[in-house]
């Protein structure tokens, strides 16, 4: 059934997967990390901050997909979060940089809220009927 799919859901099953696993393997500690070294108080503002980020991102996304087209916002905003989660990366290779590493998180949660409305219109765009259910069951 995977290989019936078209390639660009493929495509975008198969980011989404890589995105979810250095997520999650990543944002969980992230408020043990801000805790540890800015407090919990301003580590819990800042966590409620980057879902606003990500909602007001999202909210924009549909415009921008609009605006630039899917394809267009969808490479972009791909390319952008890469360049966060790297940007992350460095920032505590040498030592915990916590504001350097809350920026880098605020631009992939950015990122991640730019490209939901596109690719979800793009998974409805190039899916059939037929192949829906099994194609969001596989992505979810």
């Amino acid at each position: 059934m995977w290989s019936s799919l078209h390639p660009n859901i493929r495509t975008r099953i198969t980011t989404s997967f890589l995105a979810r696993l250095v997520g999650g393997a990543v944002f969980p500690f992230l408020a043990i990390y801000f805790t540890a070294h800015l407090g919990a108080g301003l580590a819990g503002l800042l966590l409620a901050l980057l879902v606003g980020v990500q909602f007001l991102a999202g909210l924009y996304g549909g415009g921008l997909a609009d605006t630039w087209g899917r394809r267009r916002t969808l490479l972009v905003g791909e390319a952008v979060k890469l360049g966060g989660f790297m940007a992350m990366l460095t920032a505590n290779v040498s030592g915990p940089h916590p504001w350097a590493t809350f920026a880098a998180v605020t631009l992939v949660n950015t990122a991640s809220g730019l490209i939901n409305p596109s690719a979800e219109a793009m998974l409805v765009d190039v899916s059939t009927s037929e192949s829906r259910t099994f194609m969001y069951a596989v992505n979810y």
